[in-house]
């Protein structure tokens, strides 16, 4: 399966948010699913977090690096 995602299920996987369900949650962790991120999405995501909407446990570029899987 391959999914698109959106900035709020991009930031409610990666943040472990109760918003996103269990599952949309178990859909984007499925070795059987193809997961596609915008790059307007990640750049939505730095402008969220730059304004203080989101706060990651480190920086943006760390962060982004650790979880990519794309």
């Amino acid at each position: 399966m391959t999914l698109l995602l959106d900035t709020h299920a991009l930031l409610w996987f990666f943040l472990d948010d109760p918003k996103l369900s269990s599952i949309a949650r178990e859909a984007i962790s499925s070795a059987e699913s193809k997961v596609l991120v915008s790059p307007a999405s990640l750049w939505e995501t730095a402008i969220k977090i730059s304004i203080g909407k989101y706060q990651l446990p480190q920086p943006f570029e760390d962060f982004m690096r650790k979880h990519s899987w794309w």
